[in-house]
């Protein structure tokens, strides 16, 4: 049999091999399909068992077999997988309704485990979206809520030490200067931080929003001010406005454009009809480059997933139409076309290779777009690195570019007010800390 039953409402079943044959002299790494069912495994009618089968490509004559001290690989506690949510919606069309939730895990049998092995650079593992446990009872209660931690700093003082022991805690990423800032500010203000101000303060160092630095005074060596980064590039906006409906207070700029004819849904009549209909055209770009130098495939899949959403998220909804993507990277020293200018590589073990970003970067920003059904059809890419007089330049940390094109219509351009005390619904499931 290919699965095992670990409780009343979950089951483990047997997936295909990860790695290929040539790695199996050190280690075994397969697939596990964990399910979590409204009803017991043996309730289940033998024709949707049989299309579970199919679904995941499992040979029903197969048997399922691990050691007792097996590691699984899993998404991180209270998070979803994007093949899992996928696979879910495809269950469902299947009317596969007795399976509540999906997800695929990684299982490792090795000799003498030590975690050097997940942080080898070839190893299918991810630190930034997945966790590690032993043992076959440490899946049981996979599906389970996790605890909330709860966030509250209800005791912390203003003082240089109640920052330090908080940044260690809680995981803000403050450094002396910022933490310097806190305490200078807030004795200022006579009184302590909120736990809002500080998780809003911590954020201020995603890769989403360093407006610090963006929004920083600058000087040059004749000790004249200089504008702001954001007041150079919003330079262009206030010079030139013809035709800029939209520019830097919404999720995506809007630009006018002609009427044209589009097809609309006549609600009463149930059918489409062509109308001379006015839309404007929508246009985002974004980086993602954090993400993308720690884990390519899913940070450049979510880059372009973000900025789809923001399309779509601009003025009261608009329609993400085309994509593009770009990246600049270090160089790709490839074993089979090295190049005379590229000398030995030497980069933080944290980021990943230029040729590891390369090929599962486009994949991830394609991926994404492709699903959501929306083409990505332009892009660039550039390596580069040079070291000069003792200085090292390059992309290590890659530049990745997610943007695109929609049309908005006329009608919903412009967002519309919303008073004070008006409820906000947040929809989605559990997300990190970082950007929110």
């Amino acid at each position: 049999m290919p699965f095992k039953v670990l409780n009343s409402r979950t089951v483990i079943i047997a997936g295909e091999r990860v790695l290929s044959e040539e790695n199996s002299n050190y280690l075994s790494l397969n697939y596990f399909y964990l399910l979590l069912l409204n009803k017991a495994w043996k309730d289940i009618p033998k024709n949707k068992v049989e299309k579970i089968y199919e679904l995941l490509d499992i040979n029903a004559e197969s048997s399922l077999r691990f050691s007792k001290d097996i590691i699984f690989l899993s998404p991180r506690n209270g998070s979803q997988s994007p093949w899992s949510s996928k696979t879910e919606d495809i269950f469902t069309s299947c009317n596969l309704n007795e399976v509540q939730r999906i997800e695929r895990i990684k299982g490792l049998e090795t000799e003498g485990f030590s975690e050097k092995l997940l942080k080898k650079e070839n190893f299918p593992f991810d630190y930034l979206t997945e966790e590690f446990s032993i043992g076959l009872k440490s899946i049981e209660s996979f599906f389970t809520k996790p605890n909330k931690n709860s966030f509250s700093f209800k005791h912390l003082k203003n003082t240089y030490q109640s920052y330090i022991d908080a940044n260690q805690k809680f995981g803000f990423g403050l450094n002396d200067q910022e933490i310097n800032y806190l305490v200078n500010s807030y004795k200022s203000l006579k009184r302590n931080p909120t736990d809002v101000e500080l998780m809003m303060f911590s954020q201020a160092n995603s890769e989403h929003c360093r407006h610090k630095f963006f929004n920083a005074s600058w000087q040059n060596l004749s000790e004249k001010n200089e504008p702001s980064l954001f007041q150079q590039i919003k330079s262009t906006h206030k010079n030139f406005k013809d035709g800029v409906l939209v520019a830097y207070d919404d999720n995506a700029a809007v630009i006018e454009s002609e009427s044209s004819e589009k097809f609309h849904l006549d609600t009463d009549k149930k059918e489409y009809q062509t109308k001379n209909l006015k839309h404007n055209i929508c246009i985002k770009v974004e980086t993602h480059n954090h993400p993308t130098a720690v884990s390519p495939f899913e940070g450049a899949a979510t880059g372009s997933g973000g900025e789809i959403r923001d399309e779509g998220a601009t003025g009261i909804g608009a329609q993400p139409k085309a994509g593009l993507t770009g990246y600049s990277v270090s160089y790709l020293r490839l074993e089979s076309l090295k190049e005379k200018w590229e000398f030995k590589e030497d980069r933080p073990k944290r980021i990943s290779s230029p040729k590891k970003i390369m090929i599962e970067g486009p994949l991830g920003a394609a991926s994404f777009n492709n699903e959501f059904g929306r083409p990505n059809l332009n892009g660039y890419f550039r390596s580069f690195e040079q070291k000069n007089d003792g200085t090292h330049y390059g992309f290590h940390k890659p530049i990745m570019i997610a943007g695109g094109l929609g049309s908005i219509s006329s009608n919903n351009t412009f967002k519309k007010k919303v008073k004070p005390g008006t409820k906000i619904i947040v929809l989605g499931g559990p997300s990190y800390l970082i950007g929110l």
